[in-house]
């Protein structure tokens, strides 16, 4: 028996350019071979065609999944598809108002008693009437491993006949400039700029004064109500569900004139019940997946004037549709497109769309096809909100990547005007590994916490200004309400608020003279570290065969790089030793660089230091080497961070091992560095606070571990007091007597180091981290970290 694992996935998207996967796409040729058929008679036939000499007809269909269907060989896991056909309906049913066409994908995976079905598109409500129809759809292949697919165009009930012209299926390229893209967007649709010019007290001195600037989440503590006038927007979801398996028994029961009544009384007692409280109303819910009151009151106009109705009884909410598989994995974009611009061109007051984003498991997520679908979506010039957002994965770092992807391309869409997460609790929700949260004891796990930082964090504007040098506060934020707090000598005296919508602003605040304490709303911080496992992933494995029973390590130190950006100096180690470390600085000691990177060539660590801009005396890798019986070493790596100060990547170690070494590496230089940390057996890299004014150029940091294991081999990380602000600053320790240190880093947690690197002094060796700026006061060092081990 086969296990048969239902997906749904398409979308419309314009025919893409390139080879054309399918064989004998528009029928010119003999079906022998290229088109099968399960039951149904199948036949060119010359009368009615798109273009060319021939169409496919299909005819005595006792099933509605009988159609022309091609099986495929080439398509690749993962990869994604656009598909474009005309369908022609050739006779409607009695009693029957609409037909419905699909085009699916079934998959043999490499289990072949598993088989995934994914419909590409969906077009519902056709008939004679319309002629030739042309049917888009997207999807992307599984992620696993799959024999074949075989396409199918079916759908109309039995007895149905159809032709079937110009079918095309191209492979998608991916936008590799996505994400460089999304930063930019997010900075052009989601901030302003804000001038804050502060007048002081006759006679008071400015420098005691600071300014904090947060957003205003003010405490929700009851329904709608009190969320309103704390300042939160509420949706009401819904209305009308137009599918029978939600409609209510009593309501099935009901026909004709009693049914009409029976909604008009329900949409009243609604829309009363909402009235003043509701930012959104999803008035119908999945009307492109069920049509129970169309055509039980053979009504084509019900939703029509559905909206209509609604719009009288409350002109203030703003009316959406809401429906499913239209951006995440699409089976209905094309045809949720035509539906709205039909009502639009109606004068039907839908004023939004709701787009569900249930994303399945096995189905990556795409920011491509995701983009491109509110491409599409987006032209029709109203609000689009994800409703009913989840991703699916038991895999907890895998789920928190495809959220922060999903998330990333939908925020920096401007037609996304929302985003809703729909499984939040694992304790309140219908499907499994979807969740945010976990427990009676509400933990927040690794998908929850990607979610809230960068919500809370990447995507939200904090700053602390002191007014001593300047009374005017010029930032570029998020757009939202803010609040003001003003400090005299550390004690809040004061709190205003202003809300910076898509124009730029100045803002005008008098503080007044007083040293009272003001009340300041609380905004707990439920997530102090926001650390990512993206990429966690080994990359290889060096051992030595030496039999000596004394660790001995020597540091080995590259020719500098050139100094243009992102020029390397790359370093290993001599025979039998092995790579326990890898750090790096800049040859006169300044931040301007990007980290390092450990590699494995053809079955060798490879330490690599990365020039940065501006850098004209390059940059230096320094590996550190050890030998001693039994030692072996794992090198992994994660990341990259989120792109704000302080977000965090973590490599870990298996518990077998020891962490020893520890690197980092930005692609652009917005480093603190990295560091251990014992208790989860992991490098951390930490980034820092964006450099470059330009938006697009944001990276977060990756972290690298080297995991060690040896007989009896015990370690302890040491670490420096903090440098001072200074450039060219420098702090050393060392490892305890009896010891050896095999690996040496830094620390920065305010940015700027210039590196660091091992200097041997009077046989002494000692791990120098070096501070490459001058910071603000206030600011904090430099600090070096060494890993010793016996």
């Amino acid at each position: 028996m086969k296990t048969i694992v239902v997906f749904v996935l398409l979308i419309m998207l314009e025919t893409g350019l390139g080879q054309n996967l399918l064989d004998n796409p528009s029928f010119e040729g003999d079906l022998t071979g290229t088109w099968e058929n399960n039951g149904f008679l199948m036949e060119r036939v010359s009368v009615d065609k798109v273009d060319g000499n021939f169409a496919l007809k299909a005819s005595y269909r006792d099933r509605s999944l009988e159609g022309p269907l091609q099986v495929l060989y080439g398509l690749k896991t993962g990869a994604r598809y656009e598909l474009s056909v005309f369908v022609k309906v050739l006779n409607d049913l009695s009693g029957t108002l609409w037909q419905n066409i699909k085009v699916t994908m079934q998959y043999e995976f490499v289990n072949p008693t598993e088989i995934g079905y994914y419909v590409i598109a969906n077009r519902g409500l056709c008939n004679t009437s319309m002629g030739w129809i042309k049917i888009n759809g997207s999807m992307n292949a599984p992620e696993r491993a799959f024999n074949w697919a075989r396409l199918a165009i079916r759908g109309p009930d039995p007895g149905v006949d159809f032709l079937v012209d110009n079918a095309a299926l191209y492979e998608v390229p991916e936008n590799t400039n996505w994400l460089a893209d999304s930063y930019t967007n997010i900075d052009t649709y989601r901030k302003s700029n804000v001038n804050i010019n502060f007048t002081l007290p006759s006679g008071v001195s400015s420098s005691q004064f600071d300014v904090q600037t947060n957003p205003d989440f003010s405490n929700a503590v009851n329904a709608a109500n009190v969320l309103v006038s704390s300042g939160l927007k509420v949706r009401g979801h819904n209305i009308i569900w137009d599918v029978a398996d939600n409609i209510p028994d009593a309501v099935k029961a009901l026909s004709g004139q009693e049914l009409r009544d029976e909604v008009d009384k329900h949409v009243q007692y609604m829309c009363n019940l909402g009235l003043g409280k509701l930012a959104h109303w999803d008035v119908m819910n999945e009307m492109t997946h069920g049509l129970y009151y169309e055509e039980k009151l053979e009504d084509r106009n019900f939703t029509k004037n559905l909206f209509r109705q609604m719009k009288t009884c409350d002109n203030v909410t703003k009316l959406f549709f809401n429906d499913y598989q239209a951006v995440d994995i699409g089976g209905s974009t094309e045809e949720y497109y035509q539906m709205m611009l039909e009502y639009l061109n109606e004068n039907v007051p839908v004023e939004g769309l709701g787009v569900q984003g249930h994303f399945q498991e096995y189905l990556a997520v795409d920011p491509t096809l995701i983009l491109k679908r509110v491409d599409r979506l987006a032209t029709l010039g109203i609000d689009v909100v994800m409703t009913e957002f989840d991703v699916q994965s038991p895999d907890h770092v895998q789920r928190a990547d495809w959220i922060e992807d999903a998330m990333r391309a939908m925020f920096s869409h401007p037609a996304m005007k929302g985003i809703v997460y729909w499984s939040f609790w694992d304790q309140d929700t219908q499907n499994v590994n979807r969740e945010l949260i976990q427990g009676t004891n509400v933990t927040i796990i690794e998908p929850g916490q990607r979610f809230f930082c960068l919500i809370k964090k990447e995507w939200t504007t904090n700053l602390t200004r002191n007014l001593g040098s300047d009374l005017n506060v010029f930032f570029r934020g998020f757009r939202g309400d803010y609040q003001v707090i003003i400090k005299r000598s550390g004690v809040p005296i004061q709190v205003e608020s202003f809300s910076l919508g898509s124009s730029d602003m100045t803002v005008n605040i008098k503080v007044a003279n007083k040293t009272t304490a003001a009340n300041v709303p609380e905004d707990k911080d439920y997530v102090p570290r926001c650390v990512s496992h993206r990429g966690q992933k080994p990359l290889g494995l060096q051992s030595t065969s030496s039999t000596n029973m004394q660790l001995t390590c020597v540091n080995v130190e590259s020719t500098p790089s050139g100094g243009n950006e992102d020029d390397v100096a790359s370093v290993t180690c001599g025979t039998d030793r092995v790579m326990t470390g890898c750090t790096s600085y800049q040859n006169a000691m300044l931040w301007t660089r990007k980290g390092e990177q450990v590699t494995i060539e053809n079955g060798v660590a490879v330490c690599k230091a990365y020039n940065g801009r501006n850098s004209s005396a390059g940059v230096t890798a320094a590996a550190r080497c050890c030998k001693v019986s039994g030692l072996s070493c794992e090198f992994r790596v994660a990341g990259p961070s989120l792109t704000f100060g302080g977000a965090q990547a973590e490599a870990l170690c298996s518990t077998n091992t020891l962490l020893i070494g520890c690197s980092s590496y930005s692609k652009y230089p917005d480093m603190n560095g990295a560091y251990a940390n014992d208790t989860a057996n992991s490098c951390v890299a930490e980034g820092g606070n964006p450099v470059s004014t330009n938006p697009a150029e944001r990276s977060g940091s990756v972290a690298y571990s080297a995991c060690c294991s040896c007989p009896d081999m015990s370690c302890t990380h040491v670490s420096s007091l903090p440098t001072t602000l200074g450039a060219g600053d420098y702090q050393g320790v060392t490892c305890p007597f009896n010891t050896s240190m095999v690996s040496c880093n830094y620390f920065a947690p305010n940015g700027r180091s210039g590196g660091a690197r091992i200097v041997e002094t009077n046989g002494v060796e000692e791990c120098r981290a070096y501070m490459g700026d001058n910071l603000s006061a206030g600011s904090r060092g430099v600090i070096a970290t060494a890993t010793c081990c016996m």
